[in-house]
């Protein structure tokens, strides 16, 4: 048990520089977030069931992609300028609000269009 506090300190180290090391990776992780519409036309009305929410894979460092799930940001789609009749809204990974700006969507998971009549 010779220099247990100097074993100790490195170990500790070693630990800090793991976690550090860790954090600092890419990685990917599913997230259902809300969808936010913005600018409805008033004549215009969402055919039945719209959704409220949407399946995201979001990308980011470990430390980055922690926070987000703590703190979901949400998918906006503004309607505005939207025409009458029955239109195809396309979604697209760049209507993703994060909370922490680094974080993008790698992939949408669920259908990838929304019908407004």
């Amino acid at each position: 048990m010779k220099n247990l506090p100097l074993k100790l300190t490195a170990f500790l180290c070693a630990i800090l520089l793991w976690i550090y090391v860790a954090l600092e990776k890419e990685y990917k992780i599913e997230v259902n977030v809300p969808i936010q519409y913005e600018n409805l036309n008033p004549l215009l009305a969402f055919k039945k069931g719209v959704p409220y929410n949407i399946s995201l894979t979001l990308k980011g460092k470990g430390m980055e992609l922690f926070r987000e799930k703590r703190d979901l940001g949400y998918f906006k789609i503004s309607l505005k300028d939207f025409p009458l009749g029955k239109t195809k809204v396309l979604l697209d990974p760049s209507f993703y609000q994060p909370s922490m700006p680094p974080v993008r969507v790698s992939k949408i998971n669920s259908q990838n269009h929304i019908m407004v009549d």
